[in-house]
């Protein structure tokens, strides 16, 4: 996409990204380290049968997103009730 990682971030949840703590994720990324407070950017795509996360992580001042991880059967975080 030609847009901005904030134009997603502005969409919410429901549209866009969520905000999750590393700490919540169920899977250790390889070759990342990450820190206690640092936060994954998750993005929904697909609908029903096909709705995924692909799950990043930004570094610092970076403009690149790190992908850690894809959630094909929410089980990668706990997705509530």
């Amino acid at each position: 996409s030609k847009q901005e990682l904030i134009y997603w971030m502005n969409l919410g949840k429901k549209n866009g990204t969520e905000l999750l703590p590393v700490n919540e994720i169920k899977f250790k990324p390889n070759n990342i380290i990450l820190s206690s407070d640092q936060k994954a950017i998750v993005f929904r795509f697909g609908k029903g049968k096909n709705d995924c996360r692909l799950i990043c992580i930004k570094t610092g001042n970076c403009p690149i997103l790190h992908i850690i991880g894809f959630d094909t059967n929410y089980k990668a975080y706990n997705h509530g009730s």
